[in-house]
Protein backbone atom coordinates (compact mmCIF):
# COMPACT_ATOMS: atom_id res chain seq x y z
CA UNK A 1 0.00 0.00 0.00
CA UNK A 2 1.66 3.37 -1.06
CA UNK A 3 0.52 6.86 0.33
CA UNK A 4 1.39 9.44 -2.30
CA UNK A 5 0.31 12.37 -0.14
CA UNK A 6 3.38 11.67 2.08
CA UNK A 7 5.67 12.38 -0.99
CA UNK A 8 6.75 16.06 -1.45
CA UNK A 9 5.50 17.05 -4.88
CA UNK A 10 8.24 18.04 -7.57
CA UNK A 11 9.81 21.61 -7.77
CA UNK A 12 8.05 23.69 -10.40
CA UNK A 13 9.83 24.21 -13.51
CA UNK A 14 11.68 27.79 -13.07
CA UNK A 15 10.49 30.57 -15.84
CA UNK A 16 12.53 32.30 -17.87
CA UNK A 17 14.67 35.13 -16.85
CA UNK A 18 12.43 38.32 -17.43
CA UNK A 19 13.29 41.21 -20.08
CA UNK A 20 15.48 44.09 -18.63
CA UNK A 21 12.91 46.99 -18.43
CA UNK A 22 13.27 50.17 -20.18
CA UNK A 23 12.67 53.40 -18.40
CA UNK A 24 9.54 55.16 -18.80
CA UNK A 25 9.47 58.37 -20.84
CA UNK A 26 10.98 61.27 -19.40
CA UNK A 27 8.19 63.28 -17.32
CA UNK A 28 7.53 67.01 -18.86
CA UNK A 29 9.29 69.74 -17.07
CA UNK A 30 6.00 71.41 -15.59
CA UNK A 31 5.39 67.71 -13.93
CA UNK A 32 9.17 68.21 -12.24
CA UNK A 33 8.88 71.78 -11.09
CA UNK A 34 7.46 71.99 -6.98
CA UNK A 35 4.91 72.97 -5.89
CA UNK A 36 3.94 76.55 -5.12
CA UNK A 37 1.73 77.34 -1.99
CA UNK A 38 -1.00 79.93 -2.62
CA UNK A 39 -1.13 82.89 -0.42
CA UNK A 40 -2.05 81.95 3.46
CA UNK A 41 -3.02 84.92 4.66
CA UNK A 42 -6.62 86.33 4.43
CA UNK A 43 -11.02 85.30 4.81
CA UNK A 44 -11.18 82.03 3.00
CA UNK A 45 -7.77 80.60 3.02
CA UNK A 46 -7.08 77.02 4.21
CA UNK A 47 -3.78 77.51 4.91
CA UNK A 48 -0.02 76.06 4.79
CA UNK A 49 0.25 72.68 3.33
CA UNK A 50 0.87 69.64 6.13
CA UNK A 51 4.53 68.26 5.35
CA UNK A 52 2.55 64.78 3.75
CA UNK A 53 1.19 67.36 1.18
CA UNK A 54 4.65 69.29 0.48
CA UNK A 55 6.15 66.07 -0.59
CA UNK A 56 3.22 64.62 -2.29
CA UNK A 57 3.20 68.08 -4.10
CA UNK A 58 6.82 68.46 -4.67
CA UNK A 59 7.30 64.58 -6.22
CA UNK A 60 8.63 63.02 -2.95
CA UNK A 61 11.63 65.75 -2.94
Amino acid sequence: MRFRFWRCKPAPPVPPPQPRRTPPNRRPSWATQPTEVFPTKGPGRVGNLTPAQRWRGNGGR
